[in-house]
């Protein structure tokens, strides 16, 4: 049975992104201006992105996004696997 999936539709919210769709370990980030999405990996538990974008969306003050994602990023917790056309 496939992981369930979570949309987060924040292109409203975010300056930077427009939408994360959360699917088990695989993450699809649609960044702002773009029209490609891009596939990431996400290596913790996807629990905790799930938690972090929903605090996001309840309380948009209460993370930066791009920080939370370049620190995943350099972390190692987030790695890209493609781009998706």
């Amino acid at each position: 049975m496939p992981a369930k999936k979570h949309t987060f539709d924040i292109g409203e919210l975010s300056s930077a992104i427009d939408k994360v769709v959360v699917q088990g370990s695989k993450v699809f980030i649609n960044f702002s201006g773009n029209e490609r999405t891009y596939e990431y990996k996400w290596k913790p538990a996807s629990s905790k992105l799930i938690a972090v974008l929903d605090g996001f969306v309840k309380n948009p003050e209460s993370v930066s996004l791009g920080r939370f994602y370049n620190t995943s990023l350099k972390g190692g917790d987030l790695v890209q696997i493609t781009t998706i056309s």
